[in-house]
């Protein structure tokens, strides 16, 4: 099996959700420094760059959004827990209502 290091993946290790959030944040604070500084080369060495490096730059720098993506959808996940309780209510609700329908 390929170990993709440098990609995306899930840390399942904390036990601590304040832990884990915390950890989000420093990977996203990371993540937006780092794009920050290739997009900063990108301006300043666009026209010294060969094309394949260029294209590495790229590469690179569309690699670093995803992951930045992802990062801030997992780290919304942590923050919007009181809309996700809010949903089940809400759905446990319409189940009790269509339940208490007559059906013929």
């Amino acid at each position: 099996m390929r170990n993709y290091s440098s990609g995306y993946t899930v840390q399942i290790d904390s036990t601590d959700k304040q832990e884990h959030r915390i950890r989000l944040i420093t990977q996203l604070e990371n993540c937006t420094n780092h794009i920050r500084s290739l997009q900063e080369r990108l301006r300043s060495d666009i026209t010294k760059l060969k094309p394949i490096e260029l294209e590495r730059l790229l590469d690179d720098y569309r690699a670093e959004q995803i992951r930045y993506d992802n990062l801030s959808r997992e780290l919304d996940g942590h923050n919007t827990a009181a809309k996700t309780a809010a949903a089940k209510e809400r759905w446990r609700k319409q189940n009790r209502d269509r339940r208490k329908k007559l059906h013929y």
